[in-house]
């Protein structure tokens, strides 16, 4: 099956039912996620760049899996949190709209391009307690001063995407290369640093867009 087209409310601004509605006057429609308290599940494909209420913030795309793993986070106003392979920032987005705004969130990744669509998407949807910072990896200096530091801490690791396969199916031949050694050895060391960071009594977060046992339950059951 084609895989959905999925939007988070972004509640700094606007709730969901309001943007469900906002949405149908510029002839959008969708429905309430079957999950996510936030998620609306949009038919067909509109061209989201020409829709007003995502030009002005109100909605964001986020996959609804992505939309829970951010609730999995259990952030809070208050509450300082890295997200520690941030990418282009979809759920610092969804974690500062569950902490209000208040708190801190320290967004990080190793792509300069990806960081500054983060801070670019944060602009757009109004948050204001997320710092966006490029790291050389998991022995930036920046982690190692910060140790101890988060409340919560986010792993979204990469990895091999196979659970993206319906959204791009040609990524199944793509990555027949794909080393899974070295992409668990990335993981593990991804999941030790997150839990370096976190304070005693916090914490961590373990993801992926894979669906094999070896980066997921085999990582964690390792670790």
């Amino acid at each position: 099956e084609q895989a959905p087209l999925d939007l988070r409310a972004n509640t700094l601004m606007i709730g969901r039912d309001a943007a469900l509605a906002a949405l149908a006057e510029e002839g959008i429609l969708g429905r309430p996620t079957e999950h996510s308290p936030f998620g609306i599940r949009v038919e067909g494909r509109p061209s989201l760049g020409n829709i007003q209420a995502f030009r002005e913030g109100l909605v964001e795309v986020q996959d609804e899996g992505s939309q829970l793993l951010a609730m999995l986070v259990d952030a809070r106003a208050g509450m300082h949190v890295l997200d520690l392979c941030a990418g282009a920032g979809g759920k610092s987005l969804a974690l500062a709209a569950m902490m209000e705004n208040r708190g801190r969130i320290s967004a990080c990744d190793i792509y300069e391009s990806k960081v500054e669509r983060a801070r670019e998407r944060m602009r757009r949807a109004g948050v204001q307690n997320s710092r966006c910072r490029v790291i050389t990896g998991t022995s930036d200096p920046w982690l190692k001063r910060h140790k101890w530091d988060f409340d919560r801490v986010l792993v979204d690791a990469p990895c091999s995407g196979t659970g993206t396969w319906r959204r791009n199916p040609d990524a199944r031949w793509a990555s027949q290369g794909t080393n899974l050694e070295e992409i668990t050895a990335i993981q593990e060391s991804l999941l030790h640093r997150g839990s370096s960071m976190v304070q005693p009594g916090g914490r961590v977060i373990y993801g992926t867009c894979s669906i094999l046992m070896r980066e997921n339950e085999d990582v964690i059951a390792k670790f």
